[in-house]
């Protein structure tokens, strides 16, 4: 198995906010859903997610 150097920061970087959140899962889950309402803007959803959610716009009509 090969080292991803970006798995490995993501790991690290999780493993610091545990830290801050004193080893509490808990406390580091309600960290993450808060980070989520507050950032909803960066994550990333599935489409279907996204079709559900928003709809569609309509393509412009064409006039010749």
């Amino acid at each position: 198995m090969t080292n991803d150097p970006i798995v490995d920061e993501v790991r690290k970087v999780r493993q610091e906010l545990f830290e801050q959140c004193g080893c509490d899962l808990e406390r580091f889950m309600e960290f993450i859903r808060q980070s989520q309402t507050k950032h909803s803007d960066r994550l990333i959803t599935s489409l279907k997610q996204r079709r559900a959610s928003k709809p569609a716009k309509a393509p412009p009509e064409k006039t010749d």
